[in-house]
């Protein structure tokens, strides 16, 4: 006898899986621009890095490292309230599964393919696309705000009273 599966009821993509492949890509699409627009808030959130001595002689690659730290953090953010926002970005691709099944069957019948799956691959791989170069220009933005900040001086340490 085989263990029986548990029930997905209540769980909002329960709803998604129903509808197939366009239900994936819609899912896919919702959170890519929520993970996009989210990192792109949370980074706006973040306190400005303070402009601190080393800064100035940082070379690219420090720069690059302290960039891709804040933004780390900044997707850790957009992770969490994702968290929270489940059930709302599953009805938004629940929305958008007849306009993404329509485009998904002209799209086939444009390119001559004989089923859904590969033009739902090259949708998801549009997606892919389109986060990475979302945050590639997140990262140059955070290496260009690095770059501007003002090299502070030095402070000499404080003398203690003796």
């Amino acid at each position: 006898r085989q263990a029986p599966k548990p029930s997905r009821r209540g769980c909002p993509q329960a709803g998604i899986a129903a509808h197939g492949v366009a239900g994936a890509v819609a899912y896919t699409c919702v959170s890519t621009a929520w993970y996009s627009a989210g990192v792109a808030l949370a980074l706006r959130g973040l306190p400005p890095p303070a402009a601190r001595p080393e800064l100035a002689s940082t070379p690219p690659g420090g720069l690059l490292r302290l960039a891709l730290g804040r933004v780390a953090k900044a997707y850790a953010l957009a992770f969490a309230a994702s968290q929270l926002s489940t059930p709302w970005r599953a009805a938004a691709a629940a929305a958008l599964v007849p306009f993404v099944s329509l485009f998904l069957s002209r799209t086939r019948r444009l390119l001559g393919a004989s089923s859904l799956l590969p033009v739902a691959l090259l949708a998801l791989a549009a997606a892919v696309g389109l986060f990475t170069a979302a945050m590639a220009a997140l990262i140059a933005r955070e290496v260009a705000l690095l770059r501007s900040l003002p090299a502070s001086e030095p402070q000499p340490p404080e003398a203690g009273g003796a």
